[in-house]
């Protein structure tokens, strides 16, 4: 079955530790991880589901500043969105030159596209929806650069677009929350959009990611 997809994976090393193989993938027995992944969903879809009964997406008003203002800060706004379309689309061209695209799968990797979207799309309410979801997420590319994985980066200058990226990353929310309007965040005592995200993040991880290791012999951690 593997074998039609080895264009996203073939080139994932098992002898880099961490990335894959069959030691990896015994780290835990499957009873375990099956328990582990059947606990933290039924956690993720409870957080959900509480977030998501409380949480209130405010009307689209348009932009409060006065037009100059707004003209004035919406001015870097295509270059910031051609510089990330840049940085990403070297990130996924390393991954189609390294046969890896199986790493695209990355929270972070996924976030970036979000962010790439509020740059490209005019703002609205899913705007406002994806922002206030992606401000919740950003904490991963904190990770990221505080505990880097770059022993899976061999080509020339693909460790430096990974710090790029997650700079970029952290630079993005902070502009658009300068734009104002529909790039607004919720009150502090809010914590609906922070149990939405976790859940929406737990299930990712413990069910699409967990279930793709469980029947692949690769770790999708890295990237």
């Amino acid at each position: 079955m593997w074998s039609d997809f080895d264009w996203a994976y073939d080139g994932v090393s098992h002898s880099i530790a961490g990335s894959g193989g069959s030691e990896c993938a015994a780290h835990t027995t499957l009873r375990r991880r099956l328990f582990e992944s059947l606990v933290v969903s039924v956690l993720g879809v409870g957080y959900f589901v509480w977030g998501y009964r409380r949480i209130s997406v405010p009307p689209f008003i348009g932009h409060p500043l006065p037009d100059a203002t707004h003209k004035g800060r919406r001015f870097g706004r295509r270059p910031l969105l051609v510089v990330m379309c840049l940085v990403f689309g070297c990130e996924i061209g390393f991954k189609c030159a390294t046969k890896t695209l199986i790493y695209l799968l990355n929270p972070c990797h996924v976030v970036t596209a979000v962010q790439i979207f509020l740059l490209a799309a005019p703002p609205g309410r899913l705007a406002t929806v994806l922002f206030r979801w992606q401000m919740h997420s950003v904490s991963g590319a904190i990770l990221a650069l505080v505990f880097p994985v770059l022993n899976t980066r061999l080509l020339p200058f693909e460790t430096e677009v990974y710090y790029v990226q997650h700079l970029l990353m952290l630079i993005v929310p902070f502009y658009l929350l300068r734009l104002g309007g529909a790039y607004s965040v919720e009150r502090l005592q809010d914590f609906s959009w922070s149990m939405v995200s976790v859940g929406i993040w737990l299930l990712y991880h413990f069910f699409v990611l967990q279930g793709l290791a469980l029947v692949s012999p690769f770790h999708r951690n890295q990237g």
